[in-house]
C-alpha cells in the first residue's frame, strides 16, 4: 500500500481512505508517529470531527500536547458541521485531563 501510495500521490480518488487505513496499520503495530503522520493527511480531504479526534488518539501515544491540540480542533470541526459538540467537549476534557 505505501507503494502504491508513492507512486500516486496524495491526490487520486479514495486517498483519504487510504491514508486512513495505512495509519490504522501503523497504530495497531505500535507505530505511533508513522502513523499520526500519514493520518494527518486525511485532513486535506476531510473536516469532520471524528478524524480529528482519531488523529488526538494516536497522538496521545506521542505528543500530549499535539494530542490536545487535535481534541480541540474536534470540537470546533464539530461546531463547523453541526454535529454534537457535547461529544467531543467530553473527549477534550479526558484528553487534557489525560483520563482517556
Amino acid at each position: 500500500m505505501r507503494l502504491y501510495l508513492d507512486k500516486r500521490g496524495d491526490y487520486f480518488v479514495n486517498a483519504s481512505l487510504l491514508f486512513s487505513l495505512l495509519g490504522n496499520l501503523y497504530m495497531s503495530q505500535g507505530r505511533y508517529s508513522e502513523s499520526l503522520n500519514i493520518m494527518e493527511k486525511v485532513l486535506q480531504f476531510q473536516d469532520v470531527p471524528q478524524v480529528y479526534k482519531v488523529l488526538s488518539k494516536v497522538a496521545m501515544h506521542v505528543d500530549h500536547k499535539k494530542a490536545v491540540e487535535y481534541a480541540e480542533e474536534s470540537v470546533e470541526s464539530a461546531k463547523r458541521n453541526n454535529w454534537n459538540v457535547e461529544i467531543f467537549k467530553a473527549y477534550l476534557k479526558k484528553v487534557i485531563d489525560r483520563s482517556y
